[in-house]
């Protein structure tokens, strides 16, 4: 009897321990799903506060961008105003021939040292400094030998020097002719772009003298643009050209 109220207590006390160890895990699970819930709502409360920033932000930037369109319009309207107030009172219309290149590629101008030829050596100068050989001279034994010498070293240096001077006047040649044809590359670049301009400004004369709408409308912005008078040709130009 003892055994069996012995092993009835055991399973009494492990189907206790399974209902408290059920009981837990249902707590447990239970609080994860309130924690999982509650995260959930602060992810949407924080989703929703930043699409309202984003909003507001989107909204001032743009509330922004149209003040600055509206004073950049404004700016404009009153340069406008002035240009034409100006241009309204003084002759303003634009000579087509100067819109034209006149000028011409200057010539070439070599430098001094470009064109300077350098003297060359003289064989007579360096055999002038050997002593002459006199006849009392001659008599001293050895003295035709070291005269002899001496002109041989006299003839040596001159080759040296002869052919230092070769080498100079080459690199002289080579620097005149480099100069030379730079000078040849920059005109030929003058009097391309030279031809270039003035058959655009012929062809911008007939098309205006035409009666070509774009040609009238960028000649008037060009005289408006141009209206204070403190741009050049070539500025004028350029600005025809932007505004075709």
């Amino acid at each position: 009897m003892a055994i069996a109220r012995d092993v009835s207590r055991a399973q009494r006390q492990s189907e206790a321990a399974r209902a408290r160890a059920a009981r837990e895990h249902d707590r447990y699970v239970r609080a994860q799903l309130r924690e999982a819930a509650r995260e959930e709502r602060e992810n949407l409360r924080s989703l929703k506060e930043q699409a309202r920033y984003e909003k507001e932000q989107y909204l001032e930037d743009r509330e922004q961008e149209v003040a600055d369109l509206k004073a950049e319009a404004e700016q404009k309207i009153e340069q406008l105003k002035t240009i034409l107030n100006h241009t309204l009172s003084v002759d303003d219309r634009i000579d087509f021939s100067a819109l034209r290149i006149h000028d011409t590629f200057p010539a070439f101008s070599p430098t001094r040292s470009q064109i300077t030829q350098e003297p060359p050596p003289n064989l007579d100068a360096y055999l002038q400094r050997i002593p002459a050989l006199t006849f009392l001279k001659k008599l001293v034994p050895g003295s035709k030998g070291r005269h002899e010498k001496a002109i041989d070293n006299a003839k040596s240096e001159f080759e040296k020097e002869l052919a230092a001077w070769k080498l100079r006047e080459a690199q002289r040649g080579a620097t005149l002719e480099a100069a030379r044809a730079e000078h040849s590359r920059k005109q030929q670049d003058f009097d391309a772009k030279k031809t270039q301009r003035n058959a655009e400004v012929d062809l911008f004369e007939a098309d205006y003298k035409a009666g070509d709408p774009n040609a009238i409308v960028s000649y008037s912005t060009m005289v408006l643009r141009a209206g204070s008078g403190n741009l050049d040709s070539g500025d004028k130009w350029k600005f025809c050209l932007r505004s075709a």
